[in-house]
């Protein structure tokens, strides 16, 4: 026990910020204010897990149509071919809230619990919602993130075991885990 205990400290003492997640540039120095602009409604959708409607009718004969017509009539707008950068939700998210890609991310192998939740720092506090903040949006976040001073208002479903990832790192439940069985009941 006593050597996982100076494994895991030596690992977070050699760490530092290595392997910390940045994004690219700062975008909020060329972020103008204007008082005279319009402010529209915005609305941002992401139909997480979704193929794109090319891929649905190309590998299932389904149409989209219905849906992106509904959505055109009400005004938004619909990114033909879009893709994500990334293959993991929270790490697409926060590169989109903070108008650039991030630095030292690699999504092509295994995703560890830690370089995870450095994305969902991202998520977390980003650029986007402190400029809608400046401007006087009013932010209603219905998402699966927690954006800072904007709670989700769904109940939250722990679809990534984000709770696991936590627990993982507690000494006593590490011992449960590992060896837990060897103890009775």
């Amino acid at each position: 026990m006593l050597l996982f205990i100076a494994v895991d400290a030596i690992q977070i003492l050699t760490m530092g910020n290595k392997g910390k997640y940045k994004i690219v540039s700062n975008t909020e120095e060329n972020i103008k204010n204007c008082d005279s602009c319009t402010r529209p409604d915005i609305y941002y959708i992401v139909f997480d897990a979704y193929a794109s409607s090319h891929q649905l009718e190309k590998e299932f004969g389904y149409s989209n149509y219905l849906i992106e017509e509904e959505l055109k009539s009400k005004g938004f707008r619909i990114i033909p071919g879009s893709r994500s950068n990334y293959n993991y939700t929270a790490y697409s998210v926060g590169s989109v809230l903070n108008m650039n890609y991030i630095k030292n991310v690699d999504t092509t192998g295994r995703t560890f619990d830690r370089t995870y939740l450095q994305a969902l720092k991202l998520v977390y506090k980003n650029s986007v919602v402190l400029f809608l903040r400046k401007e006087n949006y009013h932010t209603y976040n219905h998402s699966l993130f927690d954006i800072d001073s904007f709670p989700s208002t769904i109940q939250h479903i722990d679809l990534w075991g984000i709770r696991e990832i936590f627990d993982q790192y507690k000494l006593v439940f590490k011992i449960n885990f590992d060896a837990g069985y060897r103890f009775p009941g």
